[in-house]
């Protein structure tokens, strides 16, 4: 498999640059949350559950129910109408666990959040991207159970799609559009 290092000054280019982040308050996702604002970017988070204490005044929170169009589609606007811009999206939500941390049962609101959240993120940030005069990116969090086998398999099958959908979306973007 092929690999490559990304070294923290490759993330230097986020400083003051708008990064919309769905899901960010916990593993992976608060680790990216917590890269971004140290690399000085302004980070909104739209997730269902509100900031750790150490992040609250460090970014805008919006309460988001990923898998609502509506919802999303409003914190974009917002985010747009308060920046005049969005940089960067990272579509990152996701639902396994409970709130012990144990494996859920397999239920249509991991394909919800995990996949259709993500395609509801994907779609309003690339509207929006395509207003940005140097364009931006979009970031889609998979994992490596979109490479490998991986036992929850409701999780699993919304991480390859998730993959799938990142591949698929490459013959539209750069350099055709600067996303």
């Amino acid at each position: 498999m092929t690999s490559f290092t990304i070294s923290d000054q490759d993330f230097l280019v986020l400083k003051d640059k708008v990064v919309i982040i769905t899901g960010g308050y916990s593993g992976i996702r608060l680790a990216t949350v917590r890269l971004c604002l140290n690399s000085g970017a302004k980070v909104v988070v739209g997730d269902r559950n509100p900031p750790p204490e150490l992040e609250r005044s460090k970014v805008s929170f919006f309460p988001l129910d990923v898998t609502s169009w509506n919802e999303q589609a409003a914190m974009f606007k917002k985010v747009e109408e308060l920046h005049g811009t969005i940089d960067h999206v990272l579509a990152n939500a996701e639902d396994d666990v409970d709130d012990r941390g144990l494996l859920m049962a397999p239920n249509l609101r991991v394909i919800d959040v995990n996949l259709i959240g993500c395609i509801y993120t994907t779609k309003l940030g690339l509207h929006y991207l395509k207003k940005a005069a140097k364009g931006g990116s979009i970031v889609l969090t998979a994992s490596a159970s979109s490479l490998q086998r991986f036992s929850p398999v409701d999780y699993t099958t919304t991480k390859h799609a998730v993959l799938r959908l990142m591949r698929g979306l490459v013959g539209y973007l750069h350099p055709k559009l600067p996303i």
